[in-house]
């Protein structure tokens, strides 16, 4: 009710929203919470997490993380979250307390909606609600490894039979890739594939939609105030002083944990290279070689040398 009450006196949102999304364990929350640093950036972290929303049965969220819409087609939950914050409401699940409401008294913000669970649906998100795109790619052995350390190796390979079982899915991006998907059987292997799976989608829906802004995460974990202001100045955001404060604060020191975001930036790029031996980076290129991507595929992308 007191969430009600706070949507129906909250003032329309202002601009075009801003949709910035990519795999998970890819650097999505560190870009997505440092572009909702604007005091007129009402920023949404993940508003379709099934957990948050109260979906805790692990064969329905893996049914959400694993996703395919088709522009045109219907969701009631991926409709329901993302409306809401697109309008820039409040809602149990969407990961703002009521305390926050104070940001909406008055104001017409700017809604800024970082994601990971739609991202094989990006074009549907798209289709429907018109916000300005980014997409975020990192090195699928940085997602591997990090996927791994959260140590819940069955949740690759029931996303990954989850997307394999997709009609549609099938016929729009992996029907070629049936037989070497087949193949896969390890928890590695899974995640890999599943990130070679929502990356060939997010490959040609950039191809079809040129106005779609795409950034890798090294690129800005090299030279993060650099990186950022550009990314503000493509979506036009509003640069400080204090926001490239932060940005120097956030990137020069380390907190401990799966979800922190305050990590030496240059450090994460390469940390990856040593965590997997040289028998599964051979492996991880075998699983990924038959996807036919065009970025993280040459064999310095994979070289611990190339440190």
């Amino acid at each position: 009710m007191a969430y009600a009450l706070a949507n129906r006196l909250a003032r329309p949102t202002s601009g075009r929203p801003i949709f910035v999304t990519g795999n998970g364990r890819s650097g999505t929350t560190w870009i997505g919470q440092t572009l909702g640093r604007p005091a007129d950036v009402l920023y949404y972290r993940e508003p379709c997490h099934p957990y948050r929303n109260g979906i805790h049965e692990d064969d329905a969220a893996n049914r959400i993380w694993a996703r395919y819409l088709r522009p045109g087609d219907r969701d009631p939950f991926f409709e329901r979250t993302l409306g809401h914050a697109f309008r820039g409401w409040f809602w149990p699940g969407g990961g703002h307390p009521l305390s926050d409401y104070r940001k909406r008294i008055g104001a017409r913000p700017r809604v800024l909606v970082k994601e990971v669970a739609s991202f094989l649906s990006a074009e549907w998100v798209a289709d429907r609600w018109d916000p300005q795109m980014l997409v975020i790619l990192r090195h699928p052995g940085a997602y591997a490894v990090s996927v791994r350390n959260m140590d819940r190796p069955e949740r690759e390979l029931a996303r990954l039979a989850v997307m394999r079982a997709d009609e549609k899915l099938r016929e729009d991006l992996i029907g070629d890739l049936e037989a070497h998907l087949a193949r896969v059987e390890t928890p590695l292997e899974a995640s890999l594939a599943t990130w070679g799976i929502r990356t060939r989608a997010a490959l040609a829906a950039l191809d079809r939609h040129p106005d779609w802004g795409r950034v890798h995460y090294e690129d800005v974990a090299r030279d993060p105030v650099a990186g950022f202001r550009d990314l503000y100045v493509r979506l036009g955001l509003a640069w400080s002083d204090a926001i490239e404060a932060w940005i120097r604060e956030k990137t020069t020191s380390t907190r401990e944990g799966h979800f922190t975001t305050s990590r030496v930036s240059q450090e994460r790029i390469d940390a990856w290279r040593h965590d997997l031996t040289p028998e599964e980076k051979d492996r991880a290129r075998r699983v990924l070689e038959p996807f036919g991507l065009p970025v993280y595929s040459a064999p310095e992308d994979w070289d611990t040398a190339a440190v």
